[in-house]
């Protein structure tokens, strides 16, 4: 009842600077968040007091990365790249899957090896841990 009551009590103008806010709203998340996708051309490998490196996913490959507690194991293929081994116990870093937007993530933490897909427009300014 109380919703009603309040819905009556809107004048006409206040209606339309609602719906108009809607709106803005609605169209702000389509178009700087959730429909902008794209897809990354390189990823950057972060490894554990060395100097981070460029990998291409335009060409398939496997890329073996040695980190604080041994080999990390990448795919890149058909433009995404993902982990597919790593010496870690709990394999976050391999169920984090297929990453292949600029801005996507995926790290080893006890591995210290992590990867950053780059493209024109990336999700995040910096990821620091």
């Amino acid at each position: 009842m109380k919703l009603q009551t309040f819905l009556h009590s809107l004048s006409l103008s206040d209606k339309l600077i609602l719906s108009l806010a809607f709106v803005a709203v609605a169209w702000s998340y389509q178009h700087y968040w959730r429909w902008h996708e794209e897809a990354a051309e390189y990823a950057m490998i972060f490894v554990d007091q060395q100097a981070p490196f460029k990998v291409s996913l335009r060409e398939d490959r496997l890329v073996r990365v040695n980190g604080r507690l041994g080999e990390s194991l990448l795919q890149v293929a058909e433009g995404k790249i993902r982990f597919i081994a790593s010496p870690c116990q709990g394999k976050q870093c391999i169920h984090a899957g297929w990453l292949h937007e600029g801005g996507d993530f995926a790290a080893c933490l006890p591995n210290h090896v992590s990867v950053e897909l780059q493209g024109e427009h990336a999700h995040f300014d910096s990821i620091v841990y």
